[in-house]
């Protein structure tokens, strides 16, 4: 069973049953919170990884495979649609304003920052090439997006968007909480 593999893979990366689990479907463009015991599936978020893509390249635009921690945490008890600028709050658009155009790729209301658990694949210089791939040293996130109105679609510049309430009920249900994540 392919859930019950997940969690032992999770595992052998330090997951526990008090950590949170999450899994990153890039084929349907959702997250899943999964059930610890059994890899259920407890909660679906609509998402939307990159536009270009899935892979590990330094300035590919694209959002890494393989396995994840959330290592640092931005936004807390700060106001639906705080936008940030360098993991720093500064003001953002009116909750009226999640729906805009254009080519920006604003990050807003919470920052949950990955760290690749992969040497060679999403943590650290890659294997085959001095080009880094480190999915921290890239600056790949889970954030909330001006842009929900392409959420269920690749959409980003390489990390995870969600809708801003989703990423405050997700930023919240972590409180306290180690995250893994697999992306695929």
């Amino acid at each position: 069973m392919k859930e019950l593999d997940t969690i032992q893979e999770a595992k052998a990366f330090g997951y526990d049953l008090a950590d949170l689990l999450l899994r990153v479907d890039s084929k349907r463009q959702l997250l899943h919170i999964l059930r610890g015991e059994d890899g259920s599936i407890l909660q679906n978020y609509p998402i939307s990884t990159a536009i270009l893509g899935l892979g590990e390249r330094e300035h590919s635009y694209q959002t890494p495979k393989g396995w994840h921690r959330v290592c640092e945490r931005y936004g807390a008890d700060m106001p639906i649609g705080t936008a940030f600028e360098s993991r720093v709050a500064v003001e953002g658009p009116a909750e009226s304003d999640f729906q805009q155009t254009g080519s920006s790729d604003l990050i807003l209301s919470r920052i949950l920052r990955l760290e690749g658990l992969e040497a060679g694949k999403n943590k650290g210089d890659c294997a085959s090439s001095a080009a880094i791939c480190d999915s921290y040293a890239r600056y790949i996130y889970l954030h909330g997006t001006h842009q929900e109105q392409l959420l269920g679609q690749p959409a980003s510049k390489g990390c995870i968007r969600m809708a801003n309430a989703d990423i405050l009920e997700l930023f919240d249900l972590a409180r306290n909480r180690e995250i893994y994540c697999l992306i695929e």
